[in-house]
């Protein structure tokens, strides 16, 4: 009796997520025919509300988001909606330009282009960059010189007179005789 009771209740959990999901997906998917491209990113929050996960992508001066939406019914066991129950929108500085996986894989793409064509061809700001860090590399694996003491000048004149000479001499050898 104790197992039946259980497995209706661990039932009703799984059921329940995925009737909440279920839900969800119906009124998402309604509401994303609504959309136009070139709507503000305040439009579709105000048609479809919160997206279930955001990802963000600086490309270049252009500032590109996916907001994900729930659109298909998680299954029962299922613990969260992965990529076959999501649908990408794609924001291109606060404006929609497309929705769904071709979109967000060109973004991705796009995303690996400028990032080659920056490794390829820096910006004057990291070639600076890497010049420094290519001197400081070359200094840091010499192994540091030691310069020898200036030989003193035989035409300058010490300010110290002679007997000043010897007695701070004196002191020294006291002050650091050791043994």
């Amino acid at each position: 009796m104790r197992w039946v009771v259980g497995f209706l209740l661990f039932s009703s959990c799984v059921a329940n997520n995925s009737l909440e999901t279920w839900a969800q997906s119906e009124q998402n998917a309604d509401n994303i025919v609504r959309l136009n491209g070139g709507m503000s990113a305040e439009e579709v929050m105000h048609i479809m509300h919160q997206p279930y996960r955001i990802e963000t992508y600086q490309i270049g001066e252009d500032s590109y988001e996916a907001w994900f939406y729930i659109t298909r019914a998680t299954v029962i066991g299922q613990k969260r909606p992965i990529h076959t129950n999501l649908t990408p929108l794609i924001l291109k500085d606060g404006v929609l330009i497309g929705r769904g996986y071709d979109y967000y894989r060109w973004l991705l793409r796009k995303q690996e282009d400028f990032a080659h064509e920056q490794r390829l061809h820096p910006s004057n700001e990291e070639r600076e960059d890497q010049k420094i860090e290519k001197t400081l590399e070359v200094t840091m694996s010499k192994p540091p010189q030691k310069n020898p003491p200036p030989e003193p000048d035989p035409k300058s004149e010490s300010p110290l007179k002679p007997e000043d000479e010897d007695r701070l001499e004196q002191e020294s050898d006291q002050n650091f005789n050791f043994w």
